[in-house]
């Protein structure tokens, strides 16, 4: 059986640091459950001796230090012994000390005081670049091994790391020895020195890098940040992430104590050499600031930044700028960020992009269930164009949530955004597949015959295939990268596509190349082949025209090849119109994208709202050009009265007849129109 409680020395003859300690330690005589790098977390099965299981702790932000460990565990069915450890919780990742039985093999919880320290276990504290450094790279022992160790022979100590709770300042205090931390009965710590008390969890301790000192990092408020260039008090920077996070992967805060806020000659900073605080709880939205901007930090803590258009200054206590640490594809080291204003364009432009897109929704729907309702729309072109709609209005659907709820991330968001490009990559198939279809009818020189609609529907799952498997392609090769992208080398980086980083789609400002290499690449080699077939079923269009004109009026057949011809060049029309809806605005959302910077005013703002809200439209202008027109509407008309159709020659009635086709009958002059 084990025993574990607090050992209560309150001996007056103990120094400062032993009395410190002390009320942190504990006896304790059963082993580490884990490894150094592990914990316990629920894993579930019935066939298990116990429930839980050791797995690599991501976010270390506690350790049990002790000087024993289990070399397996879960154990086997001879050896069983209790042992204890981190727990982490399978919902909400709250860390909490477990101790197992090995006696009825269940898991009770612990209430234990925690020893704050500002590093990892077998890192120091570096003062001059706010960063956490392993202690091999110093000359000296760290703090374990200096202050802890001497007090774990049959005793643990429980280790917070870090300060990443603290939502406001984080200031540095440095003290020559651990005697100067002034332990308090009520767990606060005083410093002298700086005429400090610090609350308990308001504070962490470590040793400082390649020296005897000691750092006191303590959670305080706003007041402790200069206020003018004459007070004795630092700046105050703001850090985008908490203490021992930084954008790892993308742009949501990982946890990685090997970069801090290293400012230390920095050519953009007026005073690299001069101390400053650590704003903390930065909330924001924000944007990164690209790296040829011209701003300095001067020794306020404020950001000025001087652009050709623009001069603004940003204050480091009111929540208008941040820095972090970035390691994503090509973006990479320390890096500026500017946050959107509540009062700014910027938020009227998002404002207007939803509505848009919740517009262009609803009218993508309404063209979808108008086709649906007309039989005589169920031919070839009208399976094509509900295709293409439906991708569209999914993408669009996902890109209305994800902007009325922009706070989604990990696999949801990733999901989402390779749903959206996949479905998006799909709809610009289906529109080349349009494309593709009215030249081959053109082209083509067969005759209706009994067996059209079963060459039609083998013909349209060709098109399937065509439109869907590619897109597929295309989505999982960018997802293969980014899955492996740890393994790729540096030259590489740039074409990971981070989806759900950053942002759940593409962000043009922190991977442009990506964006540019997995869509925009795919849509111009598909907007360049429509182009293509336009122009030859426009040439085409053109000479079966003259020949028609050139036939003599008593040959029956002129009257019926021109009214086919007039549905031929109607649905050329309309396709032209497709393509440029579909086609010409994501040519200027990537030009908008790679040349407007975030925080664009006046012209250029105007400018990108306009080209997002065109782009954000575009099913309310396929609804314009494929369902407000006389004929559809008349239909649609007689659909709901109940009245049939009268017999007129169009293009479905000759559904894969073109007026090339039908003239080949009775004029051989046509013969070779075609080729």
């Amino acid at each position: 059986m084990f025993r574990l409680h607090v050992l209560a020395l309150y001996l007056i003859y103990l120094n400062y640091s032993e009395a410190f300690i002390e009320q942190l330690v504990y006896k304790n005589e059963v082993p580490k459950c884990c490894a150094e790098d592990e914990a316990l977390a629920f894993v579930g099965g019935s066939n298990r001796i116990i429930p839980y299981q050791c797995v690599f702790d991501v976010n270390r932000t506690s350790h049990i230090l002790i000087n024993e460990s289990l070399s397996s565990f879960p154990w086997g069915l001879i050896e069983r012994l209790s042992c204890i450890d981190d727990y982490i919780d399978e919902y909400s990742d709250e860390r909490k000390v477990a101790m197992i039985s090995g006696e009825i093999a269940e898991m009770s919880f612990l209430r234990l005081k925690q020893f704050s320290k500002c590093c990892p276990v077998d890192k120091v504290y570096d003062a001059i670049t706010h960063t956490c450094v392993s202690i091999e790279n110093g000359t000296d022992l760290g703090l374990v091994e200096d202050i802890l160790n001497p007090h774990l022979r049959n005793h643990l100590i429980y280790l917070n790391i870090g300060m990443s709770h603290c939502t406001s300042v984080l200031a540095d205090y440095e003290v020559p020895s651990f005697d100067d931390i002034l332990y308090q009965t009520d767990d606060s710590i005083t410093l002298e020195k700086y005429n400090k008390n610090l609350p308990y969890k308001n504070y962490c301790i470590d040793k400082v890098f390649n020296g005897d000192s000691f750092i006191v990092r303590g959670c305080e408020d706003l007041s402790v940040c200069k206020k003018e260039e004459s007070d004795g008090r630092p700046s105050c920077i703001p850090k985008c992430c908490a203490d021992g996070y930084s954008y790892k992967g993308g742009s949501k805060c990982k946890f990685s104590f090997s970069t801090g806020m290293n400012l230390f000659n920095d050519d953009k900073v007026i005073n690299p050499n001069e101390s400053f605080s650590i704003v903390q709880g930065h909330n924001c939205s924000h944007y990164i600031v690209q790296l040829d901007w011209n701003y300095t930090l001067d020794e306020m803590g404020t950001i000025n930044l001087d652009l050709d258009d623009e001069i603004g200054h940003y204050s480091g206590v009111d929540n208008t700028y941040c820095f972090e640490e970035v390691d994503m594809g090509a973006t990479q080291g320390r890096r500026l960020f500017l946050c959107f204003g509540d009062d700014t364009n910027e938020s009227i432009k998002f404002q207007v992009s939803r509505i848009c897109l919740v517009f262009s929704c609803v009218f993508l729907i309404l063209t979808l269930m108008g086709y649906i309702c007309l039989p005589e729309m169920h031919n070839l072109h009208g399976k094509t164009l509900m295709c293409n709609c439906g991708n569209l209005l999914v993408a669009f659907i996902i890109l209305a949530v994800l902007q009325f709820y922009p706070e989604h991330e990990g696999v949801f968001c990733k999901t989402m955004g390779y749903i959206t490009m996949y479905t998006f990559l799909a709809a610009f198939m289906w529109s080349n597949v349009m494309c593709f279809d009215i030249w081959w009818t053109f082209g083509s020189m067969r005759v209706d015959g009994i067996n059209q609609k079963k060459r039609e529907w083998k013909r349209f799952m060709w098109y399937c295939l065509y439109s869907w498997s590619i897109p597929l392609v295309i989505t999982m090769s960018a997802f293969t990268v980014q899955q492996v992208q740890s393994s790729l080398p540096d030259s590489i980086q740039p074409l990971v596509p981070n989806l759900g980083e950053f942002s759940c789609f593409f962000e043009e400002s922190t991977n442009l190349v990506a964006f540019l290499i997995w869509f925009m690449l795919p849509i111009a080699i598909l907007c360049t082949c429509n182009t293509f077939f336009f122009i030859k079923t426009i040439i085409y269009c053109y000479k079966v025209k003259n020949e028609i004109e050139k036939m003599k009026d008593s040959n029956l057949s002129k009257n019926e090849c021109n009214k086919i011809l007039s549905a031929d060049k109607e649905r050329l029309r309309m396709v032209v119109k497709l393509f440029l809806v579909m086609g010409v605005p994501w040519l200027f959302e990537s030009i908008s994208g790679a040349c407007i910077p975030p925080n664009a005013e006046g012209t250029l703002e105007i400018i990108e709202i306009i080209f997002d809200s065109i782009n954000s439209l575009q099913g309310f202008f396929i609804f314009c050009v494929f369902i407000l027109k006389v004929k559809f509407l008349k239909a649609l008309q007689r659909r709901f009265r109940g009245k049939k159709r009268p017999h007129r020659i169009t293009r479905s009635n000759y559904s894969g007849v073109t007026a090339s086709s039908y003239i080949t009958v009775s004029s051989p002059k046509l013969a070779n129109i075609s080729t």
